[in-house]
């Protein structure tokens, strides 16, 4: 009797949107949206948002006392006009930092969906998420490519409700180039 998983790929449909974000995922064959938890209840739209505390330079998905709510930073990553008054640490924009914490817990809930959907397979996943055109731009080529690649590797590394900006850039920097490899 073996006890090897059964190999299944997943292909996820990422929409990393400026507002809500969703996710689609074919599992061997078997399609389905994804639904998030979002507060006390499920729904396909993941609102494209996180908190932040100012005074000690935390993020979380979750609205905390002394946390206020950040959003639109996915366009702000490549939009210097519209960049955000934070600042980001160890030269990663604070637009960038909230885009990979955030993709990097919507892709964790990802997985946590996809393998209670396909409980004992050996899940192999693969990504493609849209992005504005301007990714394309040479001043901020592949900035989303490497969001998400970033992303991906910290949804498999322990990922507390809250996190520090510091601790985000240094997994980051750390992952940058294990995500390219």
């Amino acid at each position: 009797v073996s006890s090897q998983k059964r190999e299944a790929p997943v292909m996820v449909g990422l929409d990393f949107g400026t507002s809500f974000t969703k996710a689609y995922c074919n599992i061997a064959g078997d399609n389905a949206p994804v639904e998030f938890r979002v507060g006390e209840r499920n729904s396909y739209y993941l609102p494209s948002e996180v908190y932040f505390d100012k005074k000690r330079k935390f993020l979380s998905m979750k609205e905390w006392p002394g946390f206020e709510r950040v959003r639109y930073f996915k366009y702000n990553m490549i939009n210097d006009e519209l960049r955000s008054s934070y600042e980001g640490v160890q030269n990663i924009s604070f637009d960038v930092l909230c885009s990979v914490f955030f993709l990097a817990n919507a892709i964790k809930e990802i997985k946590s969906v996809a393998s209670r959907r396909a409980p004992g397979k050996n899940l192999k996943y693969h990504f493609n998420m849209g992005c504005p055109i301007a990714n394309e731009d040479s001043r901020f080529k592949g900035v989303y490519d490497q969001a998400l690649n970033v992303a991906y590797v910290l949804s498999d590394k322990f990922l507390p409700e809250t996190m520090s900006l510091e601790k985000i850039a240094s997994l980051y920097n750390a992952n940058a180039s294990e995500s390219s490899a």
